[in-house]
């Protein structure tokens, strides 16, 4: 991704019918993987291939499939309905959120499950989080009782802390997203692997921001005057 990143943009989307949208990636990929809708609904998904390598040869592109739902739903509850009755060719954990809630839909090649917010936090990694559920175990790879994502391990600290339990600004997101982890953060740097986007969404202003992490600042864009 990472020689790609110079050409990051936000491309908004007004179709004739359904919802219009903002598509984050770089330019001329136009599959879905980060968006924000006319309704401010979110999407966001990362690979649950960690969990459940296994392939479904006659299962839709899970990034084409994205593309349709956020253009067709303009709730968080018709996404997560869509995403449950689809078929799709990979493993996959999606964020989906509006201003109200956010869940992680895990979608192995075999199941289907909803996780909610925790305390007011939700993050996602790219394994399945525990407890799995009975009907997964042996079906899916687990991670050992007793090791952890360093990020993981960072999230729950930063989201347990005095400061974030007493209110959250889009300075302390930015803060967050910037810290690697080794200095308590989720950012990987280690090019030309690690964190390549980041993006920070604001349903209730219909705000987006945005940026290559280690090549661009942070770009703002209102969305609310470009949706028709």
């Amino acid at each position: 991704m990472r020689p790609y990143l110079k050409h990051l943009a936000c491309v908004v989307f007004n179709p004739e019918e359904g919802q219009s949208f903002a598509n984050i990636r770089p330019i001329g990929q136009v599959y879905v993987e980060t968006a924000f809708n006319e309704s401010g609904v979110f999407v966001e998904m990362n690979n649950g291939g960690a969990s459940d390598p296994g392939i479904n040869p006659d299962g839709t592109f899970v990034v084409t499939k994205l593309f349709d739902l956020i253009h067709e739903n303009g709730t968080l509850e018709a996404m997560v309905r869509g995403l449950q009755e689809a078929k799709l060719d990979q493993s996959s954990i999606i964020q989906v959120a509006d201003k109200q809630r956010a869940v992680s839909v895990e979608i192995p090649t075999f199941g289907f499950r909803v996780l909610e917010q925790q305390n007011g936090a939700l993050y996602a990694l790219n394994n399945f989080a525990r407890p799995t559920p009975l009907e997964w175990k042996g079906w899916v790879v687990e991670i050992p009782d007793g090791q952890y994502d360093d990020r993981q391990l960072n999230l729950d600290r930063l989201f347990a802390s005095p400061q974030w339990q007493s209110g959250v600004t889009l300075d302390m997101v930015k803060d967050m997203m910037n810290k690697k982890i080794e200095d308590g953060g989720a950012a990987l740097y280690m090019p030309p692997f690690g964190t390549v986007i980041q993006v920070i969404t604001v349903p209730e202003d219909m705000v987006v921001y945005f940026r290559s992490y280690g090549y661009s600042n942070w770009g703002k864009v209102d969305l609310s005057k470009l949706f028709e």
